[in-house]
């Protein structure tokens, strides 16, 4: 009976040690790297150095591709691979993985994001559609393109504002 014990036991920690090393390190380091990563996208602007920036962001490619293996459901992680691929000037592939972020969850600042990679592209009706989309959720994202798009993306947007308030008013 002891020894049946003995080898519940070591299952039992074998088991443990298993869940440790698979589950719980790579989430806790993954957490960690998103910080990181996010951190140093923002701080892009302020390292003077071109050199420096494409590193960085070359590094925090290997960084979300390592954490996308372990958690190919995480939104963050899209978005912010889909950022520094575009910093790197590769505008194809994090269009992709910012739609892949888009499957994920309807976030505001990917739609933006989105619209402005498709303005690069050339393709300005796609660019403003997306940016329409980001804008009707927080107008702030009218910011991201200049004018005259900006003054048809507020009025669309103003208009969809007016139509639901007297949609909710006519209900009263």
């Amino acid at each position: 009976m002891k020894p049946l014990r003995a080898l519940v036991a070591l299952l039992l920690v074998a088991t443990l040690a298993v869940m440790v090393t698979r589950v719980f390190i790579p989430r806790i380091s993954c957490n960690l790297a998103k910080g990181r990563i996010n951190r140093s996208v923002r701080g892009f602007s302020r390292i003077g150095d071109d050199f420096r920036r494409t590193e960085l962001a070359r590094a925090n490619l290997e960084e979300c591709q390592r954490c996308l293996a372990y958690f190919p459901e995480d939104h963050q992680l899209y978005t912010l691979y889909g950022t520094n691929l575009r910093f790197l000037g590769r505008l194809d592939e994090a269009l992709d993985a910012f739609k892949k972020a888009l499957t994920l969850t309807e976030r505001p600042e990917i739609y933006a994001q989105i619209g402005e990679i498709e303005i690069e592209r050339g393709n300005i009706e796609a660019g403003r559609a997306a940016v329409t989309k980001a804008a009707m959720f927080h107008m702030l994202y009218i910011e991201v393109v200049a004018e005259p798009m900006r003054s048809e993306i507020n009025a669309v947007v103003q208009a969809r504002y007016t139509r639901l308030r007297e949609k909710a008013e006519g209900k009263r």
